[in-house]
């Protein structure tokens, strides 16, 4: 796997809160978890955290067109993703206390760690 940070951007909510959404990419046929290794929590699941805010919600994105998520309810600043399929992306969501120096880091174990400021 070969992990990117491909997007992240964010929203002014109002009453100071930002909303901050990353798109992670795999950009290699192989996913970061074999489907024997999900089946059985062998490795570790992919960390993407948020640094630089207190995060007051976390949650995985399942379909953005229609705003269906997952919240993540323990520790939402690291969002914890059982894998990352090949060829294809994760999108992450935040809620945070208005912060302006945010950074994404993505922690795989096969796809390394990958790091990039907003």
């Amino acid at each position: 796997p070969k992990l990117e940070i491909v997007e992240i951007t964010a929203k002014d909510l109002g009453g100071g809160l930002r909303e901050v959404i990353a798109v992670v990419a795999n950009t290699r046929m192989i996913p970061t978890h074999a489907g024997i290794d999900i089946k059985f929590n062998i490795e570790r699941p992919n960390y993407i955290s948020l640094e630089g805010a207190n995060a007051l919600a976390g949650m995985r994105v399942i379909d953005r067109d229609l705003n269906v998520v997952e919240e993540q309810k323990v520790n939402p600043n690291v969002i914890e993703v059982d894998n990352i399929p090949g060829m294809s992306t994760v999108t992450v969501r935040w809620i945070v206390e208005d912060s302006s120096n945010v950074s994404v880091k993505v922690d795989s174990a096969k796809g390394g760690v990958v790091r990039k400021n907003m």
